[in-house]
């Protein structure tokens, strides 16, 4: 029986096609160090290719179609268009502004598809296999050069990605979709999540390290009830009661140990965080120092094109929060914010649903992933990874397959703002 609105039920099996169309997509989606013009990848080729002949399916059999977070991604576009204004290179920002419409098409139609011929738990099993497979192949390049030290790296493992920050991200992302997975009875995904965490420890990416301590932490403190949770906050102040005490009476030692193991090399954990941050607050300074200049933004991809005035450099703003304040104004900033938040309130949504009966992913574990995500975006600029718009994906189409009951009310009372086309 198939759901008002065109959403299938929740025991819809999916056939051999649609799961080999995800597969072509998630194989590839990792791919990003060989890149074509305006840095695309074979992963985009791909998609260009699905999306004409998806949506030429579409036409012959229409059904609903949702935006999500339609209002963010016109938020950040009207907020690129007044950049355009200042620009030093217009056809760059137009190239640029031109990838997030195409980013955004393939977004809808990867959900649109997702919900209506395959699962996200499908999607997301298929990820977390072919993520544990690279960071195998990582560590087994890493201490036996079979790749030549492509894929495990001297120093930091970078995987098939551009650099080893946009590895990292990639496998903590992967990291909380295994849990989430194992979180909801596939328990065998728990045998993934050690080795993501390895080969997180294997890039020496003190950012992707961090968002996924915060990540777990977000998660452990969703899991635990409230009389355990007013414990831990219990035992917590005990031990920063503990450490105060500690740091008061050996704080001299404590700050020069802190100093050697930031000065250290990327091999260590937490090591060169001192160079990370020396490189990168120069670069938010120029920030502020665009913003005061040009507070409508430089338009997308313009920021420090001829070099900072402050920092001298010409790469970006490291930070998805500053370089869209900086390249399109206070629009983009509440843009990247409000696709954040419209995450989130899909999380709230499925974990307010919980009461029909429990789903195919775990939602504390992607809560941990999308507090991962928020964090890490504060030392490097994600927007444009293929992988955090399959993440998105996934959380979108989980609602409507996890808790159809709740979905189809939600739908029935809000018919026109969320579809264009009736099924037939």
């Amino acid at each position: 029986m198939r759901m008002g609105r065109g959403i299938p039920e929740n025991g819809t099996q999916t056939t051999r096609g649609p799961v080999l169309a995800v597969a072509a997509m998630l194989i590839l989606m990792p791919f990003v160090l060989v890149q074509g013009p305006a840095h695309t990848t074979a992963f985009d080729a791909f998609n260009a290719l699905f999306i004409v002949f998806y949506w030429f399916r579409f036409s012959v059999r229409p059904t609903p179609v949702t935006f999500p977070m339609l209002l963010p991604i016109w938020l950040i576009l009207l907020g690129s268009c007044l950049g355009l204004y200042s620009a030093e290179e217009p056809g760059r920002a137009l190239l640029v502004i031109g990838k997030e419409m195409y980013l955004y098409i393939w977004f809808v139609t990867a959900l649109h598809f997702v919900i209506h011929h395959s699962r996200a738990a499908t999607v997301a099993s298929i990820w977390v296999r072919i993520a544990a497979t690279l960071a195998l192949l990582m560590a087994l390049d890493s201490h036996t050069g079979l790749f030549g030290g492509h894929i495990g790296g001297e120093l930091r493992g970078a995987g098939t990605f551009e650099n080893p920050n946009m590895c990292g991200n990639y496998l903590a992302m992967s990291f909380f979709l295994a849990w989430s997975l194992a979180g909801a009875g596939r328990r065998g995904f728990y045998v993934a999540m050690p080795i993501l965490v390895a080969a997180v420890l294997a890039t020496a990416s003190n950012g992707a390290l961090l968002s996924l301590s915060v990540g777990c932490a977000v998660v452990f403190s969703m899991t635990v009830g409230r009389r355990s949770l007013l414990l831990a906050g219990g035992a917590g102040l005990v031990v920063a009661a503990i450490g105060l005490a500690i740091v008061g009476t050996a704080h001299e030692r404590l700050a020069s140990s802190s100093l050697d193991l930031m000065s250290r090399g990327r091999e260590s954990i937490g090591g060169a965080a001192l160079e990370g941050a020396g490189e990168r607050f120069p670069l938010w300074l120029d920030v502020a120092d665009s913003v005061q200049r040009v507070p409508t933004g430089v338009g997308p991809g313009n920021f420090n094109r001829q070099g900072g005035r402050i920092s001298g450099d010409t790469h970006g703003a490291h930070n998805d929060y500053l370089g869209m304040l900086a390249e399109r104004g206070p629009l983009g900033l509440v843009g990247w914010c409000a696709v954040l938040a419209s995450a989130a309130a899909v999380l709230f949504r499925m974990r307010a649903a919980t009461a029909s009966g429990s789903g195919e992913l775990g939602i504390e574990a992607l809560f941990g992933a999308l507090a991962a995500l928020s964090l890490h975006s504060m030392t490097m600029e994600s927007f444009h990874f293929r992988h955090l718009w399959m993440f998105l994906v996934v959380i979108h189409a989980a609602v409507p397959q996890t808790y159809p009951a709740s979905f189809r009310q939600s739908a029935l009372a809000t018919p026109s703002r969320h579809a264009i086309a009736e099924g037939a």
